[in-house]
């Protein structure tokens, strides 16, 4: 199914006064279409529309070529939330599929993280992250194989000296 009947979908949907089933709609699809402007820009009506201003800002700085000033509140909201670590923090908050160079975001998150610093391409910035998660995670696993391995040898040495 095309992306824009899934936004008619939600539409009709807050049309009809459903509006949490228009998110549901939304945000069910992030999956099936990757990274999707036109998406986003529906969603971050929908979080408008339900005061989720942050959020909403998140979405529509990755969806919209130039910032509307009714957006503008919203936006600043989400920057504000995520300007701890520069463009790095901005681009690790991209909603749903990942993407991994500058030149695929819309016009506006480009001139934005382009005044932050970002590189063109800022695939190592994921790696980068990720791979701590994977050390720690290997980390943790032999320390709890370890661990078994060390009880089990006990338990044995326990039973051959009685």
């Amino acid at each position: 199914m095309p992306v824009e009947t899934t936004i008619e979908k939600a539409r009709i949907a807050m049309e009809s006064g459903n509006i949490h089933r228009a998110k549901e709609i939304l945000r069910s699809s992030f999956g099936n279409y990757g990274f999707s402007p036109p998406l986003f820009r529906a969603y971050a009506d929908v979080l408008l529309a339900l005061n989720e201003t942050t959020q909403a800002g998140r979405y529509l700085f990755f969806s919209v070529e130039e910032l509307e000033d009714k957006h503008q509140n919203a936006v600043s909201a989400f920057l504000s939330a995520h300007s701890g670590d520069g463009y790095k923090s901005i681009i690790r908050a991209m909603p749903a599929i990942r993407v991994s160079q500058l030149s695929a975001l819309p016009a506006f998150s480009q001139q934005k993280l382009r005044e932050l610093g970002a590189p063109e391409d800022f695939t190592r910035l994921y790696s980068d992250h990720e791979s701590w998660w994977i050390f720690a995670g290997c980390l943790a696993a032999a320390i709890v194989i370890g661990s078994l391995v060390c009880i089990g040898l006990w338990t044995v040495l326990k039973w051959i000296i009685e």
